[in-house]
């Protein structure tokens, strides 16, 4: 093709590929341009950037695997928000999913994680980094598609691109006025979900814009309204043995009596106290155990909005152009939990959570003697709250444009985000208020732990604290490119890029003052930190075409190679390097490509991982001795200083792919592909808590002082609980991941029955082994479920994760039908649950008619047997796993979508 051909064939295909990118439908959805019938017409598509590559090109299929979600294929799967888009992606498993699903270890964010790789997900807006890894900042009805690389792309864009790239690419180039209104809800307990957003754009000859804006809001689904996430008195996985009424301890007494073994409850009705001894009664765990989950959401209640905006002007014709992108977001998100947890412990262990002694003298102390083991919850203060708040901005300025009438092309570019947060702890108990409160001799001032929920209005003054802690994050940065074709080989132009960049990244985490100083009871104390770092970075790409079609070789229409890297000097620890290498081979045609990957990526440290002090948590971890024992009560949340540690590296990975497209040409509309990837990583940093109780256990601990990290535990050897445990982040683990993803589409369309499109996306994993500790050695963890918070958690890893969908399309009606389906995995094998969790299949149903008047009516519903998730039972939380399922049930939904 000569460049003059080129150039006039540029604009002549912008329609085309627009049209194809708008009907894309995952990785292989424009199936009809993969036949041969279309392949003159792909030959004429204008060369554009896709994610994974700085090199434009006109294939529709590329070296590295990548999925696109259209505008339109969104739609299709009824989703409101950016999250509930990447969650059902067959490639997104395991820990790091997570979002408004999270009510206790939530924050009303939302991050995507590829392949069971925590943090191992880059996520870019119009292929530029931003500040933290928000899915929900993103406003959907700003969104044109999402671009998702399968595949390492440290090489093409730095830091923690390990298991793949989410490239979020917004609108532009739009001409009208588009007005959009939805609402939906389950049909059991309001979960009420409402959005409203406008777009509206005008097109000229030299000049673009855009301006829009959204809002969302859903409402909070509680535990307690699923039977799934009920909880259950007497299951001591899902209650904590600090209830209300309290639970009266004591080392005072005897070691034969009640108070010094079970303990005692007082019964009494509530707002009464007790006035003897015999008013209180052994403490039962089948009856007497706190059911937290009925104060917590589990769907946390959010509300966002959002205003966004692009142009575009030429300054000089197709060879200087100016351009910008913005949003801003603002978003709120409420949680809480149950009532503050009181554990009063003997001051003289100085290691308990809270060091108080109820003394003798306290005027509601029937027992005469110091009580120093008693739990409490004042559910006269009510639950504890747990809000976010966050604004979130962004632009982008810059210059591009084409080096006269040349393959060259260039852009330069300056970008700013930030992200500002608050979180608000609000109903906890003053460690000081409590203290003067507990030793007040006046029943009207006294903090009373024996009743049952008789505190007074002045108690409750005295130890009622909020916290507030504020959060922010920044990116700078200034990047410039270039690409174009360096000369012509046999079968084509060699094609470049290179460029650099700077980039200035800042994390400022302050706690209020209560909080540094641990004036909190069942909040953790926090220490703040200030992490920062400059990165400066060189990159480069080269397509090279071997072997050409017209060389009539036999075995190869068609050779060609890619090479990229990427060097990244980082001021907190240093230089790195990633190279990458690729082919995609034609063997005989456009109907057969092969292609294959070999690269290197790498994940940084975050900023709390390498700067943050030592601060109070409470994470729920596994007492071995207590599981030794056969006690029900072997799950507890222990006192935990986890810290930041300096000296952590990067964690670095290899990435090996392979796979094939074919597109048979006796079907036409069929296309078929595999690829096969494996993911090896090491030198993962985090915090090994359930790994040093039982390494330590299993050394000889936890009271032999020579046992392996008997420094980092202090154990109650008349409790047998763990009181303390020392956690600083380490780069100790690596893994393995091994499996293949498989597309099957299918389009017919018919002269006068309409059109069908059939996609089926299957991930399958068939490799995934951990070393969570050097010289523990691999370990086997697919198919299981792994509680997150245990420091190396996995969540969970089903071997098979499917989506499978059939729409038809005739006249102004379209109609659709989507499988979902999870496969079965083990429950928490660490905890000694030996079952099975089930696999989960569910239908979602939608229907769609375009009215006169541009205006487009959509019904849906999402889950139509209103199927439960699976019941884990080694779950942290409402006993399924929150970042894989959904509770919600069966949910129904409207929207009406006007164009003008």
């Amino acid at each position: 093709m000569s460049k003059t051909n080129y150039h006039e064939q540029l604009k002549a295909g912008v329609a085309l590929r627009r049209a194809i990118l708008g009907g894309m439908t995952l990785q292989l959805a424009a199936t009809a341009a993969f036949g041969q019938a279309a392949t003159n017409q792909i030959e004429q598509l204008r060369p554009v950037v896709v994610t994974g590559s700085n090199i434009p090109t006109a294939e529709t299929v590329g070296i590295p695997p990548v999925e696109t979600y259209s505008e339109a294929s969104i739609e299709r799967q009824g989703a409101k928000t950016i999250e509930a888009v990447v969650k059902r992606m067959p490639s997104a498993v395991g820990g790091g999913n997570f979002g408004i699903s999270r009510g206790n270890g939530g924050d009303g964010r939302a991050e995507i994680s590829l392949r069971g790789v925590p943090g191992g997900t880059l996520l870019l807006i119009n292929g530029r980094r931003t500040a933290n890894q928000d899915l929900n900042a993103i406003p959907l009805a700003a969104v044109e598609r999402i671009e998702i690389l399968k595949d390492g792309g440290s090489s093409v864009y730095g830091a923690d691109a390990v298991a793949g790239v989410v490239n979020v690419i917004l609108k532009k180039d739009f001409n009208g006025t588009v007005l959009d209104a939805g609402y939906g809800n389950t049909t059991s307990t309001d979960v009420g979900e409402q959005r409203y957003s406008f777009v509206s754009g005008m097109t000229k000859e030299k000049s673009s814009f855009l301006v829009g804006g959204s809002f969302y809001k859903v409402n909070s689904l509680y535990s307690g309204d699923r039977e799934r996430s009920r909880a259950n008195v007497s299951d001591p996985n899902n209650t904590s043995p600090t209830s209300n009424p309290g639970r009266i301890q004591t080392t005072q007494v005897p070691t034969n009596s009640v108070l010094r073994t079970t303990g005692a409850v007082y019964r009494g009705t509530p707002g009464t106290t007790g006035t003897s001894t015999n008013q209180y009664t052994a403490f039962s765990n089948a009856t007497d155990r706190y059911p937290y989950p009925f104060f917590t959401p589990a769907i946390r209640d959010a509300e966002r909005y959002s205003f966004f905006g692009n142009s575009e002007h030429e300054l000089f014709g197709e060879n200087l152009k100016f351009f910008t992108e913005s949003f801003y977001t603002h978003a709120y998100s409420y949680n809480q939990l149950a009532p503050s947890p009181i554990v009063f412990v003997n001051q003289t262990t100085p290691t308990s959570p809270n060091g108080i002694v109820i003394p003798a003298n306290n005027p509601f102390n029937v027992f005469g003697v110091p009580i120093d083991r008693a739990r409490y919850r004042p559910e006269e203060l009510g639950p504890r709250v747990d809000a976010n708040t966050w604004n979130i901005f962004r632009f982008v300025g810059g210059l591009r444009g084409r080096v006269a009438e040349t393959t060259w092309n260039w852009e330069l570019a300056t970008l700013y985000t930030f992200q500002d947060g608050v979180n608000l702890q609000g109903n906890d108990v003053s460690r000081t208020g409590l203290e003067q409160a507990i030793k007040s001799t006046d029943r009207t001032t006294a903090f009373n732990p024996f009743g049952n929920r008789s505190n007074t209005s002045a108690a409750l003054d005295a130890i009622r604290l909020d916290h507030y802690t504020f959060v922010t994050d920044t990116l700078y940065s200034i990047d410039g490119k270039v690409n174009g074709e360096l000369f012509d080989l046999p079968a084509g132009p060699v094609a470049v890029a290179f460029g650099g960049e700077h980039r200035e990244e800042r994390r400022d985490y302050r706690p209020d003052s209560t909080l540094i100083s641990g004036n909190v009871v069942a909040f953790n104390s926090a220490k703040p930190y200030l992490g920062s770092r400059d990165v400066n970075g060189v990159f480069y790409e080269v397509s090279i075409p071997v072997i050409g079609m017209g060389m009539n070789i036999p075995g190869i229409h068609s050779f060609d190679i890619n090479h990229s890297g990427r060097y990244e000097d980082y001021s907190d620890f240093g230089g790195t390097y990633n190279p990458k290498v690729g082919i995609l081979w034609k063997p005989v045609g456009e109907q057969l490509t092969v292609r294959a990957s070999y690269s290197e990526s790498f994940t940084t440290p975050g900023f709390g991982d390498l700067y943050r002090q030592a601060a109070e948590d409470y994470p729920e971890l596994r007492n071995p001795v207590k599981f030794a024992e056969k006690d029900p009560t072997y799950n507890d949340q222990i006192r935990t200083f986890h810290s930041g540690n300096r000296f952590l590296e990067p964690a670095t990975a290899e990435n090996y792919t392979a796979g094939l497209i074919y597109t048979p040409p006796q079907v036409k509309g069929l296309t078929v592909g595999v690829d096969y990837f494996r993911i090896e990583q090491k030198d993962i940093a985090g915090s090994a808590d359930q790994f040093i109780i039982d390494s330590n256990y299993k050394g000889g601990g936890p009271n032999n002082p020579n046992a392996p990290y008997a420094s980092f535990i202090v154990f109650d050897p008349v409790t047998k609980d763990y009181t303390t445990l020392y956690s600083p982040t380490l780069n100790l683990s690596r893994r393995i991941i091994e499996g293949f993803d498989t597309t099957l589409t299918y389009e017919l369309d018919t002269k006068t029955a309409g059109k069908f499109t059939s996609s089926t996306l299957v991930a399958y994993y068939f490799n995934f082994k951990q070393e969570n500790i050097p010289g523990e050695g691999l370990t086997d963890r697919l198919g299981d479920f792994t509680q997150i918070e245990s420091g190396f958690g996995l969540g969970s890893l089903p071997r098979i994760k499917l989506v499978s969908s059939l729409f038809w399309d005739y006249s102004n009606l379209e109609a659709g039908v989507t499988a979902n389906y999870i496969g079965a995995y083990r429950d928490d094998v660490n905890s000694g649950f030996n079952r099975e969790v089930s696999d989960w299949l569910t239908f979602d149903l939608q229907v769609s008619y375009r009215l006169p008047w541009d205006t487009k009516v959509t019904i849906g519903v999402i889950n139509v047997s209103d199927e439960a998730p699976p019941f884990v039972q080694g779950a942290f939380a409402d006993r399924y796993d929150r970042d894989t399922h959904d509770l919600r049930g069966r949910f129904v939904y409207g929207s009406v979508n006007k164009r003008f």
